[in-house]
C-alpha cells in the first residue's frame, strides 16, 4: 500500500507535481525558483498534442499493427496484450487509412 503510494508519486505527472512542490519549499533561494518553472514548463510541455505525437510516434512505428493471420496464431496459445485507447486515430493504417 505504502508502495503503491510512492510509485503513483513518481510516475507522471506526480514526479512533475511533487518536484514543483519541493521547489516551492525552496522558493526564497534561486534553485527553488528554477525548479518551480522547469517543472510546471515540462508539465505543460508533456500535455501539449506536439510533444506527445513526437514521443510516442517512435514507438508505434517500431510496433506496427497485426495481421489477421498473426492474430490466428496469438489465439493458438501465445500471449496477447490488448490496450485499449479512448480516441479517435485519424487515418489508422490499420483501417486502410479510413475513419470508422
Amino acid at each position: 500500500m505504502i508502495s503503491q503510494a510512492i510509485s503513483q508519486l513518481i510516475l507522471p505527472p506526480g514526479g512533475l507535481i511533487l518536484l514543483a512542490a519541493i521547489g516551492i519549499i525552496f522558493w526564497q533561494r534561486l534553485w527553488g525558483r528554477t525548479i518551480v518553472i522547469l517543472s510546471l514548463a515540462l508539465l505543460w510541455l508533456l500535455a501539449t498534442e506536439p510533444v506527445r505525437d513526437l514521443l510516442l510516434s517512435p514507438l508505434e512505428q517500431n510496433y506496427p499493427p497485426l495481421s489477421t493471420t498473426q492474430l490466428r496464431t496469438a489465439q493458438q496459445g501465445n500471449s496477447v496484450i490488448v490496450v485499449l485507447g479512448g480516441g479517435l486515430y485519424e487515418h489508422a493504417p490499420e483501417y486502410g487509412g479510413e475513419d470508422s
